[in-house]
């Protein structure tokens, strides 16, 4: 069958090798333009016997709510089956066509029903908040309030699952803004600031993992502990403590190195904050904290 015939795309009148360039031209010009969700399977040039599978833009809803029904909240089918919904959620979040707000619709229906898989969850999130209907963010605005009730990791429990984990390796070694190498041994590689995650998966769950990159104070490591203090003479430190004894403490305090007080000296002590930096929730996009989380998780 000719998809590209009800848009004038075919070449009539050219013989058909003339025509066969056009047609592929053609297709992928329908491709940017949001063609793949009207024509599924299209790959090329058209595929004989494909009739079923050519939905117009009133069927699109009807096939975007099946492929939502196909996703369950268990795993998905492979990496193939994963990288299909995510191109079909890309291409839905790139127009605000009335056929595709309802193949939006039909998405969140099934998210707030918890029948969305894991790993696709960002991505439905991320096309609902691409599309301006009311309707939808009506939706949207009713799952991000059912979620504030999981605590303060609701709104975040979409990056839990589907990261890519060679991505988030770069976001870890290499991103500026995260700086993770810095203070964390992978293997024989980094600093010993922080914790070593060489094997924190054993230990820690992805919510311990999401929570210590989102709020690093909501839970220090014991032995990671930091302190600040001010001596009589009105000087101070503030660092990780390595050591302490009956009489002395041995903080780290970057970038300065080690120092090691008397604690007879000590005017004021309070405990102080994680090393680790505040605010990554913000400085990273959620794609780059899924993707860390996918990499942390598979320290093992």
């Amino acid at each position: 069958m000719d998809y590209t015939a009800p848009y004038g795309l075919t070449g009539r009148g050219c013989d058909d090798r003339r025509r066969r360039p056009l047609q592929r031209w053609s297709v992928v010009a329908l491709f940017c333009i949001g063609g793949w969700l009207l024509f599924p399977g299209i790959s090329g040039a058209a595929e004989p016997g494909k009739d079923a599978e050519a939905a117009n833009l009133k069927q699109a809803p009807e096939s975007a709510a099946g492929i939502a029904s196909a996703s369950s909240s268990g795993p998905v089918d492979g990496k193939a089956g994963l990288t299909q919904w995510r191109v079909e959620l890309a291409g839905l979040a790139a127009t605000n066509a009335a056929a595709p707000e309802q193949a939006i619709s039909a998405w969140l229906d099934r998210l707030l029903a918890g029948k969305v898989a894991k790993e696709l969850q960002l991505e439905v999130l991320e096309a609902a908040g691409q599309h301006s209907s009311p309707a939808i963010q009506e939706k949207l605005a009713q799952y991000q309030s059912a979620r504030l009730e999981d605590g303060r990791l609701g709104n975040y429990l979409d990056l839990l699952h589907g990261g890519d984990a060679a991505r988030g390796r770069r976001v870890f070694f290499d991103k500026p803004e995260a700086v993770c190498i810095k203070c964390h041994k992978v293997g024989r590689e980094g600093g010993d600031t922080g914790p070593p995650l060489t094997s924190v998966a054993t230990n820690m769950t992805r919510e311990d993992i999401l929570e210590s990159i989102l709020y690093p104070d909501a839970k220090i490591t014991p032995g990671y502990e930091t302190v600040v203090i001010r001596l009589k003479d009105h000087s101070g430190y503030s660092g990780i403590i390595k050591q302490e004894t009956e009489t002395e403490l041995t903080i780290d305090c970057p970038p300065d190195g080690t120092n090691t007080v008397k604690k007879a000296d000590i005017a004021v002590r309070r405990k102080g904050i994680s090393p680790m930096p505040d605010g990554l929730g913000q400085m990273l996009s959620r794609r780059e904290l899924r993707d860390l989380v996918e990499f942390v998780a598979g320290l093992k």
